[in-house]
């Protein structure tokens, strides 16, 4: 069984991304008209990839601590990459668009 979901989770990752494109060439196109439409345009597209990739994969998500993010504040996380569920896992459970590198 976990073969194959690995298998179908390969599949979704690059087939999302490729099928992503379009809208994320318009957001492009967007941002460099300087319209703000843009940017709730990509987190709403990456945010549902993240939580997707998430489900396939089986992942169950507990966050604690959440109460204790500043508010209205710059904050830095640094995931260690031990794995490969950071990216998904800051994207679907971080409020507001993080910038990621």
């Amino acid at each position: 069984m976990t073969f194959f979901r690995t298998i179908w989770w390969f599949l979704y990752f690059s087939g999302a991304l490729a099928g992503m494109v379009p809208a994320m060439r318009k957001a492009q196109r967007l941002k460099a008209a300087g319209d703000e439409a843009a940017a709730p345009l990509i987190q709403k597209n990456m945010a549902g990839w993240a939580a997707a990739l998430l489900r396939i994969a089986g992942v169950r998500v507990t966050v604690t601590g959440r109460e204790n993010i500043p508010a209205g504040q710059a904050v830095v996380f640094a995931p260690n990459h031990q794995g490969n569920y950071d990216v998904p896992l800051m994207l679907t459970q971080l409020a507001g668009p993080p910038a990621l590198m």
